[in-house]
């Protein structure tokens, strides 16, 4: 008859139940709770002989044409001669090393082969603690469910790492396929720029120099949007490389200035950009990078303030430099917060209709804070404006050398 669930059995001295139909109340209720058991259970002396086996165990070799009794009075060693052998050798050392006290339990899961699946089985061996002459248990249960599901969770996740492998393949083609078009078609829009470039050089009536002007301002914003196709493609193929420089702090805040009078021209907002003393550095890392991914905080905080004002904060926290932009433009939903680091992705459909820009700028911040080891966060309350902060881990900078110097001035006294 087969069985299939899994017990867990809690055995002490004075159950060693060598005669079940001889137990008296309440020692018989314990005897009843074992017999409806799925599991075998046996109890063996200290000549590793059955002593008392429960009903399933009887069920057991009914069923498999053993004479009636058995195993009583059966060594351990006749069941276990019957498993796979490499599986039998397993058993048989557990088996020993808990009869000679070594151990107190031992458990082997272990195959029967048949005409079609196999049938796995988990053995389990403890010694009962107590006085008295020497006592063990041995259950036998069904782990044919388990072993199913396991190979079922091992088939998914090979259809899961093999669907991942393909979108990763799929994913970096997408980012070759990008790098490649945007870099072809930089250089004939290089052309066309240059040349309107030539032609605003000349003398042109008031209608065609306002129609270049449109071309040129066009082409600039065509030019920003490939080269953020291209950045974003790099990154994602895993072709960008940090340089392992410098970063001056106050060269950062400068050329966040710059980029906040052009990004804020005719706008009622008011920039203010600010170091920490902890912050003064130098640090070690890729500044053109932090660069990078400050002017594009700030490119996205001064697209969606029309008036109030932007902080932009440099602080040194944790071994981490900190960088902090706040605005008080319009906001952003929470629902939306975990999306807008997505490419093409910004807060709200219609404000693609209100405002410029492609919904990449973050998605390469995203990237390169990764690829410098640290983290961008975002807090937004609408209509009341968005925090954007980073960490980016790293340390101070050494110092230059004062060697080659003194080497310099030692040339000069000896001329």
């Amino acid at each position: 008859m087969p069985h299939s669930q899994d017990v867990v059995i809690l055995a002490s001295e004075r159950a060693s139940f060598s005669n079940f139909d001889s137990f008296a109340q309440p020692a018989s209720f314990a005897t009843d709770v074992i017999d409806s058991v799925a599991a075998r259970i046996g109890v063996l002396d200290e000549n590793d002989c059955f002593i008392a086996v429960n009903r399933a165990w009887k069920e057991r070799s009914a069923a498999q044409g053993m004479p009636e009794g058995y195993p009583i009075g059966a060594r351990l060693h006749d069941i276990i001669g019957k498993t796979p052998r490499r599986y039998a050798r397993l058993l048989e050392r557990g088996y020993l090393a808990v009869m000679e006290g070594r151990r107190n339990e031992f458990s082997c899961a272990y195959p029967v082969p048949t005409r079609g699946e196999d049938d796995w089985f988990k053995q389990s061996f403890t010694r009962m603690v107590g006085d008295g002459p020497a006592r063990y248990i041995v259950v036998i249960h069904s782990v044919q469910e388990i072993k199913r599901a396991e190979r079922r969770l091992r088939a998914l996740n090979g259809h899961l790492l093999g669907a991942r492998a393909l979108a990763a393949k799929a994913s970096r083609a997408k980012s070759v396929f990008l790098g490649m078009m945007s870099h072809e078609m930089r250089t004939p829009l290089n052309g066309v720029l240059g040349m309107a470039q030539v032609m605003a050089l000349g003398e042109l009536p008031s209608g065609q120099r306002r129609n270049l002007d449109v071309i040129q301002r066009s082409g600039r914003v065509l030019l920003g949007l490939l080269t953020d196709l291209l950045e974003l493609s790099r990154l994602e193929a895993g072709d960008v490389a940090l340089e392992d420089g410098v970063i001056d702090t106050g060269h950062v805040a400068d050329h966040a200035r710059a980029c906040c009078q052009d990004l804020l021209e005719g706008k009622d907002v008011v920039v203010n950009v600010s170091v920490t003393q902890d912050a003064a550095g130098p640090w070690t890392g890729d500044e053109k990078a932090v660069r990078q991914v400050l002017q594009a905080l700030l490119s996205n905080a001064a697209k969606f303030t029309e008036q109030g004002e932007i902080d932009v904060r440099l602080n040194y926290l944790n071994q981490c430099l900190v960088l902090r932009v706040q605005d008080t433009g319009i906001g952003i939903p929470v629902a939306k917060l975990d999306a807008i680091f997505e490419s093409c992705v910004q807060a709200d459909g219609s404000t693609t209709r209100r405002h410029d820009g492609s919904g990449l700028g973050l998605a390469i911040c995203r990237n390169l804070v990764a690829l410098m080891g640290g983290e961008i966060e975002v807090e937004s309350i609408v209509q009341v404006g968005t925090v954007f902060t980073v960490t980016i881990p790293t340390r101070l900078a050494p110092l230059p050398s004062a060697e080659p110097s003194r080497t310099l001035q030692a040339s000069r006294d000896r001329t």
